[in-house]
């Protein structure tokens, strides 16, 4: 009986060891705007030309234009995109952020993106409206694939939309983009999963008047 409950003992442990060797510790990325999570692994790199804001966002100024309630902050300003974070990880997943300081509504970004895709003879797999996750960070979320430009087969990208929630002038997209090849989809989708929901952000709110 005693041999019995050693051996019972041992395999819960065995169990207990297994499950917290497979619990991954989350790294944290915050610029004093923004903040998430993402598994380790990734470590930086500089970023390459793959994903060009200033190509897929230049129709946004025509596009904004046409809109009855246009809230783009300023027009012909789509190409002021900077990448502020860079990261691949061994398997080739990368995590790419950007922001632009000089638009307003994050959504119409992520519409003419999403209206650009079959102009690139791309697909878009899964799009996503006002997500909000449990931080209450409201975004638009964008899942396609293109062929790789250097050949390499098809890639998949997962891009998350929103905005720093400043209601002043400082007001900034940012544009969260997770992406490799297609072989790596479930990394990609489980990577892009974890940014969204530890995703959040400085809440700010108008200045009263004299301050």
């Amino acid at each position: 009986m005693k041999k019995i409950e050693i051996v019972g003992l041992i395999s819960i442990l065995v169990v207990a060891i297994a499950m917290s060797g497979c619990t991954a510790e989350l790294l944290t990325f915050n610029n004093g705007e923004i903040s998430f999570g993402y598994p380790e692994g990734f470590e930086d790199a500089p970023s390459p030309k793959s994903v060009t804001y200033e190509t897929d966002y230049k129709e946004l100024d025509s596009w904004t234009a046409s809109l009855s309630n246009n809230t783009t902050k300023k027009t012909n300003k789509t190409t002021n995109w900077e990448v502020i974070k860079f990261m691949k990880n061994s398997n080739g997943v990368m995590i790419q952020v950007a922001k632009n300081p000089e638009l307003w509504s994050s959504y119409e970004v992520y519409i003419a993106k999403k209206n650009s895709i079959k102009g690139k003879s791309g697909e878009v797999l899964e799009s996503d409206e006002t997500d909000i996750n449990d931080n209450i960070v409201s975004v638009d979320k964008l899942v396609y694939s293109l062929n790789d430009p250097n050949g390499s087969g098809k890639m998949v990208y997962y891009e998350i939309y929103f905005d720093n929630n400043d209601f002043s002038s400082n007001r900034t997209v940012y544009v969260i983009t997770v992406y490799g090849l297609e072989s790596e989809m479930n990394e990609i989708y489980s990577v892009a999963d974890t940014i969204y929901e530890s995703l959040d952000r400085q809440q700010m709110v108008p200045s009263k008047s004299g301050e």
